[in-house]
């Protein structure tokens, strides 16, 4: 059996790195020790940009994951999963969520033999999560561009409102002055009043 991913060497180098210089890490003495700090820990890909500099993480940090991710052998795991292989151990089957964000012409992916493979009622089930999809940006800007609609209510249970109010706080300098936003993270008649 596979060792378990806490289980491996590059995990303990991690924690002993984490307590020697990540816990006590100082993000402001960080970037006025290191100019090239942003520079060091960002990345860009298409429509992509990462910034790790704010986070708790180092040139250190990011070597000793890649460390761990070559440990856990994430890469064979990864094109094993692709392949259509048996990864869910639970289950002995293999896991196919990753599918769904795969688009409908799969124009842009390379003949995968799990995507020629694929079960006609798995094909459905695509074809429905892009119907849906499509049902949802309509939606979206039905409300975007209808003036008689003011207030937008977000209901939430357990937390899954704080995603949704994130953005909306983010991007407040962007939103349409026509719109109220409201998070309720309850339905109870305290929060809905």
């Amino acid at each position: 059996m596979t060792a378990l991913c806490h289980e491996l060497p590059a995990w303990q180098t991690l924690q002993t790195h984490h307590e020697s210089q990540i816990r006590q890490l100082d993000l402001r003495q960080a970037f006025a020790q290191d100019s090239q700090r942003l520079e060091t820990l960002s990345m860009q890909a298409p429509h992509v940009f990462a910034d790790l500099s704010k986070n708790l993480w180092t040139a250190d940090t990011e070597r000793l994951l890649q460390q761990l991710a070559h440990e856990s052998q994430l890469a064979a795991k990864r094109d094993s999963m692709l392949a259509g292989a048996a990864i869910n151990s639970t289950e002995k089957r293999s896991v196919m969520h990753w599918l769904l964000r795969t688009p409908l012409d799969a124009g842009m992916l390379a003949p995968s033999p799990v995507l020629q493979a694929w079960q006609p009622d798995m094909k459905t089930a695509l074809q429905e999560v892009h119907d849906t999809l499509n049902q949802m940006l309509a939606l979206a800007d039905a409300v975007r561009n209808d003036r008689q609609i003011t207030d937008i209510v977000n209901i939430g249970i357990g937390g899954s409102h704080l995603g949704p109010e994130v953005v909306v706080n983010a991007l407040e300098d962007w939103i349409d002055t026509g719109k109220n936003f409201h998070f309720v993270s309850n339905v109870d008649g305290h929060e809905l009043g």
